[in-house]
C-alpha cells in the first residue's frame, strides 16, 4: 500500500482525469490573481487546458440573488467610452457602419495573452473592415511594462500585437459591457455589427466564423439570437450550482453536514438528471462518517450507472484513496467495469484502475496500467507525473532488497 504521503501526492494528480474539462478555450476570473504571474503564458492548448471559469473564493455571506444579465446577443451595444488609449487610433464612439471586436483582457490573464497572436492575424487579415479593441481595467503603466517586455526572444508583446488597445474608465466597460452580459471569465469578446448591435460573445478563440460572416452580410442574427438565450440559461444555471457548491463547502468547512445535504438537495432540483448532486451527497455522507448511508449510496449508483460508465471511475478512484467506504477489491472491480466499457480507449478509467494497483502495493501491475494510459494520451503531464512517483515508489522498495543481498 502507499504511504500517506504518496497517496495524498497522487490523489492531486488524479483530479484532472477524473473529471474530463471541455475542450472549450481556456478562461480566467477577471479579477487578478493575489501575486502577479509572469507575463509570459504558459504553452497550453484547448484541448489540455480546462476551460474553467474561475469564480472567486467566497464566504458564508456569498449571495443567493442571481445577477441580472441586461446585456445580450441582438441588443444595441452600451456606449463605448474609457480613460486612455496605449495602442492604436483613439475613437470617442463606436462608428454606424464599422464592424467592431471589443475584447476585454489582462495582462496577467494567460490565456488572454495566449490568444493575442491569433487576434493579432485577424486585424491584419481584415485590415481596415474590423476595428478590433483591447479592454483591460488595469493601470496604464502596468500595460505599458508589459508591451515592453518580450513574448519570445527578440520579439515585444508591442510588435507582437497588431490591434488597438484602451483602458477602462473606472471600470465603466466592465460594468455596462462585461458584467451587464453576466460573463465571468476573460478573455471575452463582443463582436458589434455595422448597425452597432452586438452580434455575438463568448471567447476570442472561437470568434473567427462569426466574424466571417457579419463581415460578409451572412450573419443569421436570428439564429445566434437563439442561441444565446440558451447559453445564457446555461450561465444561470451555472450560477446557482457554483453557488450551491460555495455553500456546502462552507458548510462542509464548519462539520455543518445536516446543512450541507440539504443543499445538496437544492443541487439536485437545479440539476435534474446530472450524477454531480449524487456524488456531492457521497462525499459529505463519508466526510461526516456517516459509513452504512454512504455505502448504500454506492451500492445505488453502481447498479445506475453500471452500463454507463458515467460515475464508475470516480467512485473507484474515491474508494482507493479513503474518501469513500469500500474494500480496494471493489475498487478494483469498478475500476475494471469502467476500462471494459471505455474498451481500453480512454485513459481516466486505466489511470484509475492503476492508482488502484498501487495502493495495493501490486506497482508492476500499476506500472503497466499506467503505461497504457499514458499511450493514450501522450505528454499528459498528470499521467506522466504519476508514472514516474509509481517508478519512484518501485525504485525504493526494491533497495533494502538489494542491500540485504550479500
Amino acid at each position: 500500500m502507499l504511504s500517506k504521503r504518496s497517496r495524498t501526492v497522487l490523489a492531486g494528480l488524479a483530479l484532472a482525469l477524473l473529471f474530463p474539462s471541455s475542450s472549450a478555450p481556456q478562461a480566467a476570473d477577471d479579477t487578478p490573481p493575489p501575486a502577479a504571474p509572469s507575463a509570459e503564458p504558459k504553452a497550453a492548448s484547448p484541448e489540455s487546458v480546462p476551460a474553467a471559469k474561475i469564480v472567486p473564493a467566497a464566504g458564508p455571506e456569498t449571495s443567493r440573488t442571481e445577477p441580472e444579465i441586461t446585456l445580450a446577443v441582438g441588443k444595441p451595444a452600451p456606449p463605448f467610452a474609457v480613460a486612455s488609449w496605449v495602442k492604436g487610433e483613439p475613437i470617442d464612439s463606436l462608428k454606424p457602419g464599422q464592424v467592431y471586436v471589443v475584447e476585454f483582457w489582462a495582462t496577467w490573464c494567460g490565456p488572454c495573452l495566449q490568444g493575442m497572436p491569433h487576434i493579432s492575424q485577424l486585424q491584419t487579415d481584415y485590415g481596415d473592415k474590423v476595428r478590433i479593441i483591447g479592454i483591460s481595467k488595469e493601470e496604464e503603466n502596468v500595460v505599458k511594462e508589459f508591451l515592453a517586455k518580450d513574448r519570445e526572444e527578440g520579439v515585444t508583446w508591442d510588435q507582437t500585437v497588431k490591434y488597438s488597445l484602451a483602458m477602462d474608465a473606472e471600470n465603466g466597460m466592465f460594468t455596462s459591457w462585461f458584467r451587464a452580459a453576466g460573463r465571468s471569465g476573460i478573455p471575452c469578446a463582443f463582436l458589434v455589427g455595422k448597425d452597432g448591435v452586438i452580434e455575438w460573445i463568448g471567447h476570442p478563440q472561437q470568434i473567427d466564423e462569426p466574424l466571417a460572416k457579419v463581415t460578409e452580410g451572412t450573419w443569421d442574427r436570428k439564429a445566434a439570437i437563439a442561441e444565446y438565450e440558451a447559453e445564457i440559461q446555461r450561465m444561470k444555471l451555472a450560477a446557482v450550482t457554483r453557488r450551491l457548491q460555495v455553500e456546502i463547502s462552507v458548510a462542509m468547512r464548519a462539520k455543518e453536514y445536516d446543512k450541507a445535504l440539504s443543499l445538496v438537495d437544492e443541487l439536485a432540483e437545479a440539476m435534474p438528471g446530472s450524477p454531480l448532486p449524487s456524488t456531492v451527497r457521497l462525499t459529505v455522507l463519508s466526510q461526516s462518517g456517516r459509513t452504512e448511508e454512504a455505502t448504500a449510496l454506492i451500492d445505488e449508483l453502481v447498479k445506475q450507472d453500471w452500463d454507463k460508465g458515467e460515475l464508475l471511475t470516480g467512485l473507484a478512484s474515491g474508494i482507493a484513496t479513503a474518501r469513500f467506504p469500500g474494500t480496494l477489491e471493489n475498487a478494483e472491480r469498478l475500476a475494471r467495469r469502467a476500462v471494459e466499457l471505455s474498451e481500453e480507449k480512454s485513459p481516466g478509467p486505466i489511470h484509475t484502475l492503476a492508482r488502484v494497483f498501487a495502493e495495493k502495493g501490486q506497482l508492476d501491475d500499476a506500472i503497466a496500467w499506467e503505461r497504457k494510459a499514458l499511450a493514450l494520451a501522450e505528454n499528459n503531464v498528470t499521467i506522466l507525473r504519476t508514472l514516474r512517483e509509481y517508478e519512484s515508489l518501485k525504485d525504493a522498495a526494491q533497495k533494502p532488497t538489494e542491500a540485504a543481498k550479500p
